[in-house]
């Protein structure tokens, strides 16, 4: 990331309402990223929320321990397993076309938190605005590309 956009997206999401002394939410949820199936849109709705927990106890008023983080941390990993399991049983038994790249996508994508996590329990991680970021890039692009492919099979 780094870049100008990813740097003025943070700048305004890690500030604080000032009235609240609360983190605002990286991500709110709203219709544009349902994809019309009442489970996968649960299941992303909560993901949206472990991210915006991951950030709440990251940038926090009272910022979290590092074993917290690693809890919040292996939560999020251990669901977005879950929930690829969830799309990959949806669309294997269909007419799906893109199968195999979709499961790739996924597996690369469990493959970078995990490999992040592993590096975060060692101590050579640590939570950060890229890491959020990336987070939240590929969430929405999950949620409002690859996802949208798959919907009118299953």
């Amino acid at each position: 990331m780094g870049n100008w956009f990813t740097d003025k997206l943070f700048s305004f999401f890690m500030n604080r309402d000032a009235d609240q002394n609360t983190t605002v939410d990286l991500i709110t949820w709203n219709s544009s990223y349902e994809i019309g199936h009442e489970l996968i849109d649960q299941q992303h709705k909560t993901l949206v929320k472990m991210i915006n927990d991951l950030n709440t106890a990251y940038s926090g008023d009272n910022t979290a321990t590092r074993e917290e983080l690693a809890n919040i941390l292996s939560k999020l990993v251990n669901y977005t397993v879950f929930h690829f399991g969830s799309e990959e049983n949806l669309f294997k038994n269909s007419a799906y076309p893109h199968v195999e790249e979709h499961i790739k996508l996924h597996e690369s994508m469990v493959n970078k938190i995990s490999t992040f996590q592993e590096e975060f329990n060692k101590g050579e991680a640590d939570i950060s605005n890229a890491l959020l970021s990336f987070l939240i890039e590929w969430l929405l692009q999950h949620i409002k590309g690859t996802d949208r492919g798959y919907i009118k099979y299953i």
